[in-house]
């Protein structure tokens, strides 16, 4: 009699021990799905912060390149086909 108690004994405690990993489980699986959402979005800031460094980058070369004597030529010969354009426009 004593080996079925220990049997009966052993059943429940791994019955027991199956709802816990399953619980444990089911607790990691949440947590491996909250850390693949948390993942995308850091994805998609890290993009949009790339795409915005980009941009900065770009308009420094921009305003770097304003102060050079071509530069201002160039600002020089837009204001003047700007004006032309209107003064097209309106005779």
């Amino acid at each position: 009699t004593q080996p079925t108690k220990l049997f009966g004994l052993s059943s429940v405690f791994g019955s027991l021990s199956r709802r816990l990993k399953s619980f444990s489980g089911d607790d990691d699986l949440d947590r491996i799905s909250k850390l693949q959402d948390e993942i995308s979005a850091l994805e998609k800031v890290s993009t949009r912060l790339y795409i915005e460094l980009d941009d900065l980058v770009a308009a420094k070369e921009d305003i770097e390149f304003s102060k050079t004597l071509k530069g201002r030529l160039y600002f020089l010969l837009g204001c003047f086909f700007s004006l032309y354009c209107v003064y097209k426009v309106f005779m």
